[in-house]
Parts: C-alpha cells; structure tokens; sequence
C-alpha cells in the first residue's frame, strides 16, 4: 500500500469525548433525525437548502441503524448508504458529520451545525469535506467559543496549497501524488486558518508508484526525514517544511521522472 489508506468511511471520522459521554441523540416524534434529511440538506450536485421539515425526510425511519459513537445510517438496497455522526453539541447545537456513499469507490463527507426548532432541521454552519484523503473529515468539535475545529486529510500534492494557498507549480498526479487514497497529513484547521499539520508514516522503499511521479521520492524522504524530529508541525513550521522541500526536491531538480 501507498499510504494509509483506509476501506471504509467510518475509520474516517473520530468523535469528541464530549459528545461519548453526554448520550447524544436527536430525536424527532421519538425516532433518531434520518441520515435522509442530512442527505437533503447536503445534496451531492449544488448547494442544499438552509433547512428542511423533518416530516419530509423521515419515510423509513425504522430502517436506521444505530451504531457506536453516535452514529446513525440507513443503508440502501441498491448500494451505498447515508450517515451521520454527532461529534459534539453546545445547547441545541449539534455539529454533525454527514457521510454518504453512493455504490462506488468514494466516500464524501462534510460538516454541518445544525440545531432543531419545532420540526425543522436547521443549518447554521457548513464545514467543507471531501472524498477519503482528498479533504475527508476525520474529527470534528467545538471550541469553547462554539466554533468548529476541523481535522481533515491531505494528499501529497495539497501540501503546497496547505503552506502558501496555491500549488506554486506542483501537478497532482505528475508531480506528486493526490489520489483518494493518498493519505498523508492530518490537517487542522479553525476558521479556515491552519492550526496544524500531523504527518503520517512514509515509506522511502523505491517502488513504482514513488517513481511515477516527479518529486515523490525526494518528498518521501523529507517527510520521513521531519517525523523524526517533530510530527506535528505548526503553520509556520510546516511552511519552513515546504520551503525545504522546494529547495531540496524542486529546486535541486531531484525527480524521479527523467
């Protein structure tokens, strides 16, 4: 294997011990809310509504399957599945990850603060998500000013965005890797301002994938190289990171590719 790359979505997402430990459920006429009215809410193609009638999306409820850490989904016959998981809560707040699978390969999650009233299902905050290691939701919780604090996945060929907000040149794909199963950051970030970036175990073994692209081999060692010393790194650190990697890998034209 690549990278870590994990099969399923639910090894994607952790959850806040505030929300283990508090029993957290959200109910309407004394049934869990349908993963079908998350799905309404975050349709796969253009922005969903700012809220919903629960009674519109509540058919089937007795098919929902309630699973550990707070999670509820709805799995369908003809492939794929809705879920949510409740990850915290602060008054009628519940921040919320939405999963959804349609038969295929992907699995695409985002984040969403919700809060009940009267029937309707409400949004007051989306988190953008993404596809496994492209942008996935792995945790989700709030701070103690109520506001979110995501942890997503990162490919290779994101991590120039990650330091300087733009790909100064690299091309996924050519350059390094940046498949859906690519994972090799955690990224954390509070109001779309980097907190911090954990990098994962890499292999620096040759093997033809490293050699497909350009910079991979020289990336993998700088990478390995930095875990030894520190893991996780904060923004201005992991921008001194990438700066090293432009000056080694790029810079001294150490590619794989001829």
């Amino acid at each position: 294997m690549r990278f870590l790359y994990l099969s399923t979505c639910l090894a994607f997402v952790s959850f806040s011990s505030h929300a283990k430990t508090l029993g957290l459920e959200m109910l309407w006429n004394g049934m869990p809310v349908s993963p079908a009215c998350f799905s309404a809410l975050d349709p796969a193609e253009g922005n969903g509504p700012s809220e919903i009638n629960l009674s519109e999306c509540s058919a089937n409820v007795e098919n929902i399957k309630k699973e550990d850490n707070h999670r509820f989904a709805i799995e369908y016959a003809e492939g794929g599945y809705d879920l949510y998981a409740i990850n915290d809560v602060k008054g009628n707040d519940y921040l919320v990850t939405y999963i959804w699978n349609g038969g295929g390969a992907g699995h695409f999650s985002s984040g969403m603060l919700v809060t009940t009233d009267e029937g309707i299902l409400k949004v007051k905050e989306r988190i953008p998500g993404g596809d496994r290691c492209n942008g996935g939701l792995i945790s989700l919780k709030l701070d103690d000013d109520g506001k979110a604090l995501a942890t997503r996945w990162a490919t290779p060929s994101d991590f120039p965005y990650i330091a300087y907000g733009e790909d100064r040149g690299i091309e996924p794909y050519r350059d390094l890797e940046g498949s859906a199963s690519s994972c090799v950051a955690k990224v954390t970030e509070k109001d779309d301002a980097l907190v911090s970036v954990e990098l994962a175990d890499m292999s620096t073994e040759e093997s033809e994938w490293v050699n497909s692209y350009t910079y991979q081999k020289c990336f993998n060692s700088i990478v390995a190289s930095q875990r030894k010393n520190k893991a996780v790194l904060e923004p201005d650190e992991f921008k001194k990171f990438m700066d090293e990697f432009f000056a080694q890998c790029v810079g001294n034209g150490k590619g794989s590719n001829p």
